[in-house]
């Protein structure tokens, strides 16, 4: 397996915080910090520089990314206070990283139709607009952060359920932030959120993604993430995530094994099913943001409606929205995208 030389060295420069050290290659900086960008890690590459070398070249965009991280830990605390007060049963998902991250959007994962009626209305109240909709999700404006709010049904792709919720939301946890108490997933759904949303929704594996597992690894029980991934019927979707963050472990900092995110790999892998889909996902050259094969995922969507009724009971609508013109050329775009 060749991993592209950039990526490599965007990984070295970052490093493992808790395992291994960063180590900035500060002659391509430049180019290191638009692949950055392109995997949604450019302030957790910025942040980690700072601590190595003189990036004053970059400094606005330090400052811009900044501001924007801000400007989601504040929207993330205002809507917390907006759901508590209405009575919203919501959690947020890949939007409160392990890292200084910066969203194009907030999601928010609602517990039933109930609860979207209550947080659309509520949040329109607080000057937040809606702008487009679907079978299952909402989407709205906070022109006052300059962010999207996505109000998600539930977790879709296409009109296509690929992760049941009602198993999601016995893993809600409550965390600070900004001193408000905010309903976020625990480390085990998170991940398992993270990479079904990439495999089945994006067909993409980013270096965001990969940090995600990276360092929610070191709380997360080997057993209980074996357990959920069953429950939701992710295994192919979580088994390719992980392969390749075996990959890009192994290969940018030459270890074996003994950091966090490796010890859980091994654990895991052994525990799950082995598809030969799996294998088919991983090409002979890794280069960052990496499209998944457009067959196996295919092949992988096929297995997922097979063996997950929820997934199963949403076919019918699934067929019949994508027999439109607006979502086959939706569909169509995600085998051609460069990053999400």
């Amino acid at each position: 397996m060749i991993v592209n030389h950039d990526t490599s060295a965007v990984l070295k420069s970052i490093g493992l915080p808790s395992d291994v050290e960063g180590c900035p290659n500060s002659e391509n900086i430049h180019a290191l910090f638009e692949l950055a960008s392109l995997n949604k890690i450019a302030l957790l590459f910025l942040e980690s520089l700072t601590k190595f070398c003189d990036i004053r070249s970059l400094k606005a965009d330090l400052l811009r990314l900044r501001k924007h991280h801000t400007d989601v830990t504040n929207l993330t605390s205002h809507l917390s206070r907006v759901f508590k007060k209405q009575g919203v049963s919501y959690a947020f998902f890949k939007t409160l990283k392990p890292f200084p991250s910066t969203p194009a959007d907030v999601d928010v994962l609602l517990e039933s139709q109930a609860d979207v009626i209550r947080a659309f209305k509520a949040l329109k109240n607080e000057g937040i607009t809606p702008t487009t909709k679907d079978k299952y999700s909402l989407n709205m404006y906070s022109k006052q952060h300059k962010l999207t709010v996505d109000l998600h049904l539930e977790l879709s792709v296409s009109n296509l359920v690929y992760l049941n919720k009602r198993f999601l939301f016995r893993h809600v946890v409550e965390r600070e932030v900004n001193g408000v108490m905010v309903k976020t997933l625990d480390e085990c759904a998170e991940m398992v959120a993270v990479c079904a949303h990439s495999f089945y929704k994006e067909h993409m594996f980013m270096l965001s993604d990969y940090y995600t597992i990276a360092l929610l690894a070191k709380n997360v029980s080997p057993n209980d993430l074996c357990e959920l991934i069953y429950q939701t019927n992710s295994c192919i979707a979580v088994s390719a995530a992980f392969k390749l963050a075996d990959i890009l472990t192994t290969k940018a900092f030459g270890i074996a094994h003994s950091v966090s995110v490796q010890s859980l790999i091994v654990k895991v892998l052994k525990q799950l099913r082995n598809s030969k889909l799996v294998k088919m996902m991983i090409s002979k050259s890794l280069k960052m943001p990496y499209e998944y094969p457009k067959v196996p995922i295919i092949l992988a969507l096929y297995d997922k409606i097979l063996r997950d009724s929820r997934t199963r009971s949403s076919l019918p609508k699934a067929l019949v929205a994508s027999a439109s013109t607006s979502q086959l050329k939706m569909l169509l775009t995600h085998f051609s995208r460069k990053s999400y």
